[in-house]
């Protein structure tokens, strides 16, 4: 292992770290002046998906989403999975898979097919949320009537619309 030297220095330190433990020969490295979440965005413009942990190593380490995941799942335009850490017993933690839509501010096909595979994947009941940020809604001039969503959307049908549980 090399000494950390610096960001370069700091940089290599953890691709030898990242190698080491999951060796692949397609793992590259770049340093980046900007914002971490811009940084994140650029990098993984052509990604399928962005995979980032639940929390960084900032003072806040009570909360359960850290202001680089915030911002970065926030603005990305591809799927964006937030990892918190394993439990050292190494299962996954089981549950359902919390789908939320806020359908006001893009297509969210590509969002609901992702939740529908990865329930799928886990074996685990898909919830669907609608979210939506009041307070804009409230103040917009101009603002539409209000739709509600009162609906759990359960199962994983293959390429079917989800159903209302009853």
């Amino acid at each position: 292992m090399r000494a950390a030297t610096g960001p370069v220095g700091s940089l290599d330190l953890a691709l030898d770290r990242l190698r080491s433990r999951h060796p692949c020969p397609d793992i590259h490295a770049r340093l980046l002046k900007a914002p971490p979440y811009e940084a994140l965005l650029t990098s993984g413009g052509d990604a399928e998906l962005l995979v980032l942990g639940s929390r960084g190593v900032g003072g806040m380490s009570a909360l359960l989403l850290g202001s680089t995941g915030a911002e970065t799942a926030t603005r990305a335009d591809f799927p964006v999975t937030l990892v918190r850490p394993v439990p050292h017993s190494g299962d996954m933690p089981a549950g359902p898979v919390l789908l939320a839509l806020d359908t006001e501010r893009r297509p969210q096909d590509a969002v609901i097919g992702f939740a529908f595979e990865g329930a799928a994947m886990r074996k685990a009941s898909l919830r669907a949320l609608y979210v939506r940020d009041l307070v804009t809604r409230i103040l917009a001039p101009g603002t539409p009537p209000e739709r509600r969503v009162d609906a759990v959307m359960t199962g994983s049908p293959p390429r079917s619309r989800p159903t209302p549980a009853s």
